[in-house]
């Protein structure tokens, strides 16, 4: 099977991931798309517990995706030693799976950088990726090593997590930002709230 494995730290998850999950669906040549939440990174503070980054993956598998059997929540990073690195999560998958081809997904503005990564010069050269287009950053000549996935820059720019998680502890409104049904989540458990922060409905 080509699976596609988006990672990330979903931390939460927003319409932006939604974007480019369903541009990896879009494609005839992928079987399935596994949301691999990352494990403990030092570059990634703040992290809410692995188990509700789960939870919020699953609540957009049902409601954005009506449980698209290809969407696959995957805690496969989760379970791995710590700290984990993407030249690790992508060893430690083929390993387990052999009878798979794995395509790492990733942010034209993310693969500009890799070679920064620890590892990251032989990730470059060797790893078979989706790119998401970025503003700003040109994206490379398919090859059979690279796939362009076609999402709107507009779908993708400018929202983030971390403006999530900002505009939260600030007492702002996150609508557009994510689903309805995180918002509703998030609010529930009053999980990314500055001391003294109040939510505002959406």
């Amino acid at each position: 099977m080509e699976i596609a494995i988006f990672g990330g730290s979903f931390n939460p998850p927003t319409r932006a991931h939604e974007a480019g999950v369903q541009a990896c669906l879009d494609r005839q040549d992928i079987d399935e798309v596994w949301l691999m939440p990352s494990g403990y990174r030092a570059d990634k503070p703040g992290l809410v517990d692995d188990q509700a980054r789960l939870e919020m993956l699953q609540i957009v598998k049902r409601q954005e995706f009506y449980d698209n059997p290809r969407v696959v929540i995957s805690d496969f990073e989760l379970s791995l030693p710590r700290p984990t690195q993407t030249y690790k999560t992508m060893g430690a998958l083929a390993r387990a799976y052999p009878e798979h081809r794995f395509w790492f997904v990733s942010g034209a503005d993310t693969y500009a950088t890799m070679q920064n990564w620890e590892g990251g010069h032989q990730l470059k050269a060797s790893l078979p990726m989706l790119l998401i287009p970025r503003i700003g950053y040109e994206l490379p000549e398919p090859t059979q090593q690279l796939r362009q996935l076609e999402v709107l820059e507009d779908m993708v720019d400018g929202i983030s997590s971390s403006q999530v998680r900002e505009r939260l502890a600030l007492g702002g409104p996150i609508e557009f930002l994510v689903c309805d049904a995180i918002a509703r989540y998030i609010a529930e458990k009053g999980l990314y709230l500055a001391k003294g922060s109040k939510y505002v409905s959406i």
